[in-house]
């Protein structure tokens, strides 16, 4: 019995000593982030400085604009796959979960940085980004995330049923056209017959 209760007294102390370790772990956290520092591995398209201060790295921040770019030219058709494949294709690997995260976070329009501590939310120092992505990219290219793989599968069978509908007008009105120079073609050829004195070849009544 009592090596029992030595045993649980032990396992005690050493919750309790986990218990305040990570309070005041996350306790300098907080305090780093509330002084606009970084704590956490800083998102694509930052680096950290000595004084725990973000800053821009211009090769990483082209590479997230040129993700929204590659959205907004597929107009959301592939969704993050299709935006994988072309980054990978151009030597920039990135993963489809990490380009979700990228394409959603307004810090590269603003330069402001986001971080989060048990719930809670925290801006770090603003960061001057050298050539921030226009706003009306970013809130155009959200719309584009937000649809869903049925959504992007309806689209796409309505632009395939307007082509069709294209393809076939436009084969309507070229046979009509066609229908209508045989016409002119055989009026005049008998107007020709008629000048010239002989029977036409066309119906009689």
């Amino acid at each position: 019995m009592a090596k029992d209760q030595i045993n649980a007294a032990i396992a005690f102390m050493a919750d309790e000593e986990r218990r305040q370790l990570l309070e005041l772990k996350f306790g300098a956290k907080q305090r780093y982030s509330k002084s606009g520092r970084s704590v956490s591995p800083p998102p694509f398209g930052f680096r950290r400085r000595p004084d725990k201060s973000l800053e821009p790295l211009a090769d990483e921040l082209r590479v997230v604009r040129r993700a929204h770019e590659i959205l907004a030219e597929n107009e959301g058709e592939g969704g993050l796959s299709a935006i994988e494949a072309a980054l990978k294709a151009e030597g920039t690997p990135l993963s489809a979960k990490r380009l979700a995260r990228i394409l959603r976070d307004p810090a590269y329009v603003t330069g402001q940085v986001m971080a989060t501590y048990r719930g809670s939310v925290y801006p770090l120092s603003a960061v001057q980004l050298p050539v921030p992505l226009a706003l009306d990219v970013f809130e155009d290219n959200q719309r584009r995330l937000k649809m869903t793989a049925s959504q992007r599968r309806t689209r796409a069978a309505d632009e395939r049923r307007r082509t069709a509908e294209r393809t076939l007008r436009a084969l309507g009105l070229a046979k009509d056209a066609q229908q209508r120079g045989n016409r002119s073609e055989s009026r005049l050829q008998r107007e020709d017959e008629a000048a010239e004195g002989r029977p036409s070849s066309g119906r009689t009544s």
